[in-house]
């Protein structure tokens, strides 16, 4: 048993360093080699453009929204703002209040409704394009705020030379509530060093992605790639996608800002891990054939691959913690050696954030804990996007600390995947005994590190379930 247990942890972390030093990698190189263009200007004569706000039932950030927007610096006779509203509550009524002083000062702006929330989402923005005039289709989420010159910096990308068959301006997203939280802080590291990579990314040409909002899209592109697609839950990942196997480009310019929330309680943080999980893996089966007959180099391909898949980091660090804690059971003659590998691969996460400490920026890197610690969750993600049907309906948004509703949509599989994590921090835990008594001391390192991940994880799950339903059970006695 110890020996194919060995072999089987020698794959495992083979695949893992993969996935997890190809984006240590992009993140270091971009740290160490800081690239300083300028940045581009507009100039000449400035396209027409069309801003659309999807929202639904956000009725405590449309003011703030639509307010951001409509200041954006912009030739009023060159932009259309579209607020795409699916609510169902008081919101409609607050966004025709919010948008009625910008048209008297003369701004375009719709408030746009359709008959059913069919697509969600995707059918909202699919909605919305035939009834836009702009040659390009700048995106925000509710939660968004974005500074008053981005749509002019945004704009200049398309203006340069050779700048034809670009088709995404992907810019960067900031945090109004980055330090709320020891949850917000690690998230915001995370987004952090993805965008960093992001940067190297498209500086050597590899393929990349739309995030779902502060894009400037041409609108020919979304046209030419078929438009958005409600098959999946990240309708943002298949436009993206689509649009290159169509011969578009992506661009990404990190210089840009545009603030937004993040999920400020773990709750939420996990669901939309989960549909974030599942709509990757999703979109992996329904262009996988195409991705793979694509005429492209075959580094090109495998990174596509790569980042499409990435889901597949946490099921493999799940399956790493699983067979370390099997071969404490029936240990091999080489495990010392397959610890060594295992420790190398898990501390180069460690090194961007090294590299952050000595450029003077001191961020904990509590985002690795989230990382194991969010495993379970991203997991079963995963296995219902490879294995669960294509096209449902979907209902669940992530609730953000400004938004209005912050209830989840809770359910069986949720509070299973809780039990899971609690389950597996008392496993580790019990696996570090264990391991002490055997003199495993770069297991012991290994493990502590993931006990803190999964009971952080777990635990704040479990204490803010319980909040919520005694929260609920209070409001019904009132």
């Amino acid at each position: 048993m110890a020996t194919p247990l060995a072999i089987l942890y020698g794959l495992i972390l083979g695949l893992l360093g993969v996935y997890l030093h190809r984006v240590i990698a992009l993140s270091i190189h971009a740290r160490l080699w800081r690239w300083h263009d300028p940045l581009p200007t507009a100039s000449g004569d400035l396209p027409t453009v069309t801003v659309q706000l999807p929202i639904y039932n956000e009725k405590a950030l449309v003011y703030r929204l639509i307010n951001a927007v409509c200041a954006l610096d912009y030739p009023q006779d060159m932009l259309e703002i579209q607020v795409l509203d699916d609510s169902t509550d008081e919101t409609t009524t607050l966004i025709a209040q919010a948008i009625q002083p910008w048209r008297q000062r003369g701004l375009m702006i719709n408030h746009v409704r359709r008959p059913d929330r069919r697509g969600h989402k995707a059918g909202n923005l699919a909605h919305g394009l035939p009834l836009a005039m702009g040659e390009f289709i700048a995106i925000f989420d509710a939660d968004f705020v974005p500074e008053p010159d981005w749509l002019h910096s945004a704009v200049a990308h398309f203006q340069q030379p050779g700048s034809e068959r670009l088709g995404l301006v992907q810019t960067q997203w900031s945090h109004l509530n980055a330090d709320q939280s020891p949850l917000t802080a690690a998230q915001n590291v995370a987004v952090d060093q993805f965008a960093m990579a992001q940067t190297t990314r498209i500086r050597l040409g590899l393929w990349s992605s739309f995030y779902g909002s502060a894009g400037l899209w041409r609108r020919s592109c979304i046209e030419d790639s078929g438009g958005w697609s409600s098959d999946t839950f990240s309708e943002d990942l298949n436009m993206a996608y689509s649009a290159q196997l169509h011969g578009w480009s992506l661009g990404y310019d990190g210089r840009l800002l545009a603030s937004a929330e993040l999920p400020a309680t773990m709750l939420a943080y996990k669901q939309q891990q989960f549909f974030w999980s599942k709509g990757n893996m999703q979109v992996v089966r329904l262009l996988w054939h195409r991705l793979l007959s694509s005429a492209i180099s075959p580094l090109k391909r495998i990174d596509a691959v790569l980042f499409a898949t990435w889901p597949m980091t946490h099921l493999l660090l799940l399956l790493r913690v699983m067979i370390q804690l099997l071969l404490l059971i029936w240990p091999s003659p080489s495990i010392m050696y397959l610890d060594l590998v295992a420790l190398v691969i898990l501390s180069g996460c460690f090194i961007p954030t090294i590299i952050d400490w000595l450029r003077g920026r001191k961020n904990l890197p509590m985002h690795l804990n989230l990382g194991i610690g969010i495993s379970v969750n991203n997991t079963v993600g995963l296995l219902v996007g490879l294995f669960g049907p294509i096209g449902e309906d979907f209902r669940a948004t992530t609730p953000k600390s400004g938004g209005s509703d912050q209830r989840l949509s809770r359910n069986g599989l949720a509070d299973l995947i809780i039990l899971g994590e609690l389950v597996f921090a008392a496993l580790v835990l019990t696996g570090s005994v264990i391991a002490f008594h055997q003199g495993r001391w770069l297991l012991i390192l290994m493990l502590l590190h993931d006990v803190i991940g999964f009971g952080w994880v777990g635990g704040q799950s479990l204490w803010e379930v319980l909040r919520s339903n005694a929260s609920q059970r209070a409001e019904m006695t009132q």
